[in-house]
């Protein structure tokens, strides 16, 4: 997948990659009638591990994914959507 490969090569220089869809002209950007919101929890901070094994993986992942989850229920009333449930996959 191109798109894919794109977003691991900006990765590799901390360039995130982030694509909104909407706008029929130029679909990298939203409509103007979209509402966005955009929230900053606290940093994970995650050590350098040369070779991870795939516990180190799971872990760390998890402690993202909390982290996140967090952010969001937090967040959510402020967004306007206290009952949202966020669907990670």
């Amino acid at each position: 997948d191109g798109a894919l490969d794109l977003r691991l090569k900006l990765n590799q220089y901390k360039i995130p990659t982030v694509a909104f869809f909407g706008n029929p002209w130029l679909p990298i950007l939203p409509l103007r009638s979209a509402k966005l919101l955009t929230f900053v929890g606290e940093p994970v901070q995650m050590p350098l591990i040369e070779e991870p094994t795939q516990a180190d993986i799971d872990k760390w992942h998890q402690i993202y994914i909390d982290a996140l989850v967090k952010l969001f229920d937090s967040k959510k009333a402020e967004a306007g959507r206290p009952d949202a449930k966020l669907e990670l996959f």
